[in-house]
Order: structure tokens, then C-alpha cells, then sequence
């Protein structure tokens, strides 16, 4: 006997209904959660802490017609950020000098993390394990500034020029107006899957001797800290 049409959207909302008692309803998990199935992975959500202590300039690659020839780059709400691609690559050439100097084992930890790099055989089985997205203010910080009207005011100009080292004058048409950003903290969400708690903490263990390494974020060099911890859980 053929079903009916009523049959049929019944059935379908039931294997909709069933399947939406599996997927997580929590979006932003940020406690690590502990396996129940064998062979899955634990996933974790940590904070990049980026303390930038020196003016800075996250370029855009824009210039803003006769004001400035390089700007900084501003979210949609108008404030400095830098990008997740931008710090991924400071971390992951930092982890090729940690495996260069023999503080890790080759760059098994640098492929499980970050996976293959361009044009690179022998890929790992998986790709990468390690998610970072870009850094931006705190919320609270965001929120006061928001409301005072003042995001405008973490954004100077600096005019630069190019010297020539050997006579000690300046080299002719290389003065350049830079839009640089004040000295602030930056937080980037970073999500690590592991096969294991043991792996878990040899990959943040290997993750903090390689942000250790990244003092200067942006342009001119800026002095900078960063550090990796642990997100705490959020109360329900």
C-alpha cells in the first residue's frame, strides 16, 4: 500500500527529530570533553593571549588616498584585529625552529597540528588538528569602548622612512604615512583535537614552547607575549 503524502512528511520529521538528539547543542564548548566511544577524539577549546606592547600595524594592504598609504585592519565594528592565517603561520614557523634546535621529535608535531604544507608528499593521515581564528579584543573591552564612541582612538599615524645604513642619510621618495594601532591584548579562540589526554598534553605542551618564540606581531616590529590557556567552562 502506497504511503501518503502525510505518511511520509511524518517519517521524515521523525529522522530529523532523531538526529538532532546527537548533534551537540552546545556551539562554543570550551572545557575538554572526554570520549565515551573508543578510537574518537577529544576536543578542546583554549585561548591565544596576545599582550602587544609597542605601537603596531596589522596591514590591510590598502591605502586611504592622501591620509595614509598603509592602513590597519579593522573588524566590522571598527576595531583592530589580526588575522587567524597570520598567527598560524607565526606559530607554525616557531614549531620548525623548536624541531631545527631538537626540542621536538622532526615535525610529527608540526604536521598533526597544522597539517601538510603547499606542494608537501607524504601527508598525515588527518589534517590538521589545531583550529585558530582570529585575535580580537576582549568583550568587555569591545563593549566600554563601544559605548564611549572611542574605537577611533586605538588608531594613530606615523610617518616612516627608509634609511641607508652605509652613509647614515635617508634613501630619496621613501617616506610613508602608517596607520598604527596602540598597544593592546588580543584573545584568538584555538580549538586542539586529540586522540588522547597524553597527546592533548604534549601538543599544548609543544604549543607554548612555540608561542614563546613569537616576540612581534605586525609591522614595524612590535614586542609581544603570547601564551596558550585553558578556557574556563561556562557556568549554565
Amino acid at each position: 500500500m502506497a504511503k501518503s503524502r502525510h505518511d511520509k512528511r511524518r517519517e521524515r520529521d521523525a529522522k530529523q527529530d532523531k538526529a538532532a538528539t546527537v548533534v551537540p547543542a552546545a556551539v562554543n564548548v570550551t572545557q575538554s570533553v572526554t570520549p565515551q566511544v573508543p578510537g574518537s577524539e577529544i576536543c578542546s577549546q583554549f585561548a591565544l593571549i596576545i599582550e602587544i606592547l609597542d605601537a603596531w600595524h596589522p596591514g590591510s594592504g590598502r591605502g586611504r588616498g592622501l591620509q595614509f598609504d598603509a592602513t590597519a585592519l579593522r573588524d566590522e565594528d571598527g576595531f583592530p584585529y589580526l588575522t587567524g592565517r597570520h598567527l598560524r603561520g607565526l606559530i607554525r614557523d616557531a614549531m620548525v625552529c623548536l624541531a631545527a634546535w631538537k626540542h621536538l621529535q622532526g615535525d610529527a608535531t608540526e604536521l598533526r597540528l597544522f597539517g601538510p604544507r603547499r606542494g608537501q608528499t607524504g601527508q598525515p593521515q588527518h589534517g590538521r588538528r589545531l583550529d585558530l581564528w582570529r585575535a580580537e579584543l576582549p568583550q568587555e573591552d569591545r563593549a566600554a569602548l563601544g559605548l564611549a564612541g572611542a574605537a577611533a582612538s586605538l588608531f594613530q599615524g606615523r610617518h616612516l622612512i627608509a634609511m641607508d645604513g652605509e652613509r647614515q642619510v635617508t634613501q630619496p621618495r621613501t617616506l610613508r604615512s602608517v596607520e598604527i594601532v596602540v598597544p593592546l591584548t588580543l584573545v584568538a579562540p584555538l580549538t586542539l583535537r586529540s586522540s588522547s589526554p597524553g597527546q592533548q598534553a604534549s601538543d599544548i605542551k609543544a604549543l607554548r614552547q612555540a608561542v614563546a618564540l613569537v616576540h612581534a606581531v605586525g609591522r614595524p616590529v612590535s614586542y609581544t607575549h603570547l601564551d596558550v590557556y585553558k578556557r574556563q567552562a561556562a557556568h549554565v
